[in-house]
């Protein structure tokens, strides 16, 4: 007896925002310049990579979604009834996902105001902090060695110019 398994729409629905986010982020991006006149990788290289990165890595996991579902195969009784607990998503953990989309778009919109390292500094506290449950203290440390690094690296280490926002790298 072969049965499919439902294909899990609200997993298809968080891969289908995060390919718009990365679309979002990539076309952001090559507003900014992908390079600099004088050789030099631009200020939209980084959230330009990114998006594109999220876009495929979403993609990517769509499909395996689906496959795994049985979309387009039958499923025997014997594989639906082996599934692991890990191949369900418990309401809770599929909550956090939905609140770690939503944060990943305000921060895509924050970033056109604040820049892009505050910006992500804020996500990763709220994502470490609200979302994990993690202590404020550890929340806002990790978010600060997040933008400390990524400053290093980027900034300083490899010369790329990040996007500072409307408000011209105050923050």
């Amino acid at each position: 007896m072969t049965e499919t398994r439902p294909v899990p729409s609200g997993e298809l629905i968080a891969y289908a925002v995060l390919t718009a986010v990365g679309v979002y982020a990539t076309v952001n991006g090559v507003s900014y310049r992908l390079v600099e006149p004088s050789g030099a990788v631009g200020p939209g290289m980084m959230p330009a990579a990114s998006g594109v990165v999220i876009v495929g890595l979403s993609l990517i996991l769509m499909v395996r979604v689906l496959r795994s579902s049985g979309a387009g195969r039958g499923v025997t009784a014997e594989e639906l009834a082996a599934a692991s607990e890990d191949d369900v998503i418990d309401p809770p953990r599929e909550h956090r996902a939905w609140v770690v989309i939503g944060l990943m778009v305000v921060t895509a919109l924050l970033m056109n105001v604040l820049g892009l390292l505050p910006a992500l500094g804020i996500l990763v506290v709220v994502v470490v902090g609200f979302v994990e449950r993690r202590s404020w203290t550890r929340a806002v440390a990790v978010g600060l060695i997040t933008v400390v690094v990524l400053y290093l690296v980027f900034d300083q280490l490899l010369g790329v110019p990040l996007p500072t926002g409307l408000l011209g790298g105050v923050i």
